[in-house]
């Protein structure tokens, strides 16, 4: 169905308009969210700002980093020394009987720390 190219443009028109509704909508959330503290945000809240992360100016940037814990690059890496390899991590779960394979690195230290204590030893049964 081909349609007129005046009816093309009014489309486009009620489109953009749409947009341009929503992101009023967007802005006065994010200035009814601006006037909270930091630490009194609520997770939907930090989500929501997450979400439409361009939509903050510098201010509002640098306010609510910690919030959304934009990470800073350090001038050198930081090596955690008790960060273990996926090969290590995998040899651990094996130990604890844990059944992961073919599973991200993350998971494997979800599911270690899940069986161990907060030393480092199994949890008693």
């Amino acid at each position: 169905m081909n349609m007129h190219p005046n009816e093309v443009k009014r489309e486009r028109m009620r489109q953009k308009q749409a947009v341009d509704r929503e992101n009023v909508k967007i802005i006065a959330l994010i200035d009814e969210i601006d006037e909270r503290e930091v630490g009194a945000l609520t997770k939907p809240q930090i989500a929501f700002l997450k979400a439409r992360i361009s939509y903050l100016n510098e201010v509002q940037l640098k306010k609510f980093a910690p919030a959304l814990k934009k990470k800073v690059v350090p001038d050198k890496p930081v090596v955690d020394p008790n960060k273990k390899s996926y090969k290590e991590l995998q040899a651990r779960a094996k130990e604890l009987g844990l059944p992961f394979r073919n599973v991200k690195k993350e998971e494997l230290e979800v599911a270690i720390s899940t069986v161990e204590g907060p030393e480092g030893a199994p949890k008693p049964q």
